[in-house]
């Protein structure tokens, strides 16, 4: 809010700019393991799609890890708990209409639930948490010196 009220917005982004360059590592983590707890063909998609984000300051900093999909996000924490969702890759089936055309339509394809190894983002990221929160915490500690020097 102090920072809101000075009105500059370069230390607002430099602030921003040092929380995300703190919890960079935890995207490398993710990224580098997902290969160990998720199939061969589903890891490349959450890695490709996987943002890792850090807001706020003051008092409190939160980090948010995202993974878009097509149509929707990728439910992480279900991820996280061995739960994986999707479609049987290449099994569709054409349903013949009734009424007067004879035309061919596909039909979606059936879900199912799949276990995965669970732990995919906590076993990654339990080590980092620590030196992230430091580094948080230099970054914040410096914007306010340079708030107090009026600088």
């Amino acid at each position: 809010r102090i920072l809101r009220e000075t009105g500059n917005r370069g230390l607002q982004r430099e602030l921003h700019a040092g929380l995300n360059r703190a919890v960079r590592p935890f995207h490398a983590a993710l990224v580098s393991h997902l290969g160990a707890y998720l199939p061969s063909g589903y890891a490349p998609l959450v890695a490709a799609s996987l943002k890792v984000k850090a807001t706020g300051g003051g008092s409190r900093v939160r980090v948010t890890t995202t993974a878009g999909g097509k149509t929707a996000k990728r439910d992480l924490s279900a991820l996280n708990a061995g739960i994986l969702r999707h479609p049987v890759w290449g099994r569709s089936r054409f349903v013949r209409r009734s009424g007067g055309r004879h035309r061919d339509v596909r039909s979606a394809n059936p879900w199912v639930t799949q276990r995965v190894r669970p732990g995919f983002y906590d076993d990654q990221t339990r080590d980092l948490a620590e030196s992230a929160r430091r580094e948080c915490e230099r970054v914040i500690d410096d914007v306010a010196r340079r708030i107090e020097g009026g600088t």
